[in-house]
């Protein structure tokens, strides 16, 4: 039952060679600044951190965002042998050679804007392992975000003293999964899809030029609904591969609804920023246990504003993250890498580029 080693095979290349297919929140600027993002949000991947931020990013704008992210870079080498082992139809006892607990997989943005109108994609797509006893199970789980952003200016004070603007997104949201599970000579496969929908909202506060205040409720409505498929029982015949219809299969997605706020000072003297912002903050966000995650990022622009240094800290179930990355900016287009670990285990790299008038 070849598919599993085609689908190995296709995710190391999409973790190696690819700009990749959760919708996971992160940018290369954003991330290299820690995801103190919120007060900041200046581009079309505002959508992703504050919506209402699209009302800064120019006339017109487009951007590409990809990387990837692995817990352990020698398990996936090890999933390498299961594909090997299956291609040379070596498939007895094969559960054995699976990981337990690889973990890898990629995620990209695209998007693009005139003037506060935008339309983007965000998805992220992850395989994992795990090996227990006699059985191993291997899933790859995909999730694409369809966004339409609008954003405008709701108040302007007198004398120019600041600016009020609001954001929302319209969500089109697709979860696909395919999974394994694999024993002495059987395998059960998975797979299947399931669609819902979504609203973001978000507000950014300009109290002057140098000083930003934002925030976003994410999923502040979305639907919940189910990914269903079919599953297939393969079993192992000597020579060749024989499939049978094995029923059905439902799971439920339900997208939570979490607040952020943020803020974003710039200083002039030493043309550089500082941000923080607040995950899951607990005015809105759906669950009432969700950890509260405090992210602080920094810039420093030097060079005529042609290179900019980036850092950012984070903490999560009591253990603090660091991250870093650089930008080359070159009049309307601009080039982002960032670098760091989003939990315990796993490293993350991600590249941007973005042309902004």
């Amino acid at each position: 039952m070849k598919k599993i080693a085609v689908m190995i095979t296709a995710l190391m290349l999409m973790l190696f060679i690819t700009v990749p297919a959760g919708a996971s929140n992160l940018t290369a600027k954003s991330f290299a600044m820690g995801g103190a993002f919120t007060g900041v949000a200046d581009d079309i991947s505002a959508v992703l951190y504050n919506p209402a931020g699209l009302s800064q990013s120019g006339l017109v704008g487009i951007y590409v965002n990809g990387g990837t992210y692995a817990s352990d870079f020698g398990k996936i080498a090890d999933l390498l042998e299961v594909s090997e082992a299956i291609n040379n139809d070596d498939v007895v006892e094969v559960y054995k050679k699976f990981p337990d607990g690889a973990y890898f997989g990629g995620q990209a943005f695209v998007g693009g804007n005139f003037r506060t109108f935008g339309v983007s994609i965000n998805t992220d797509s992850y395989i994992q392992s795990t090996q227990s006893g006699t059985t191993a199970n291997l899933s790859n789980t995909t999730t694409t975000e369809g966004i339409v952003t609008f954003s405008n200016e709701l108040l302007e004070p007198p004398l120019n003293l600041g600016a009020l603007y609001y954001g929302v997104n319209l969500k089109f949201n697709r979860t696909s999964k395919i999974s394994y599970d694999v024993d002495n000579i059987n395998v059960y496969e998975k797979m299947g899809s399931g669609t819902g929908y979504g609203l973001d909202i978000g507000v950014l506060a300009k109290v002057t030029d140098f000083v930003k205040v934002g925030a976003q409720v994410r999923n502040l409505v979305a639907t919940e609904y189910e990914v269903t498929g079919d599953i297939t029982e393969y079993t192992y015949t000597s020579e060749s591969w024989e499939s049978n219809p094995a029923g059905s299969f439902s799971e439920k997605v339900k997208p939570g609804r979490t607040m952020r706020v943020g803020a974003a000072v710039h200083i002039p003297v030493v043309n550089a920023t500082v941000a923080a912002d607040i995950e899951n903050f607990p005015l809105l966000t759906e669950d009432e246990n969700a950890e509260q995650i405090i992210h602080l990022g920094f810039e420093k622009n030097l060079f005529f504003n042609a290179l900019s240094l980036r850092a950012g800290t984070f903490e999560k179930d009591n253990t603090k993250y660091y991250t870093g990355g650089i930008g080359l900016n070159f009049t309307a287009f601009h080039l982002d890498l960032g670098l760091g670990k989003t939990d315990e285990d796993t490293y993350t790299a991600l590249l941007s580029g973005n042309i902004k008038f």
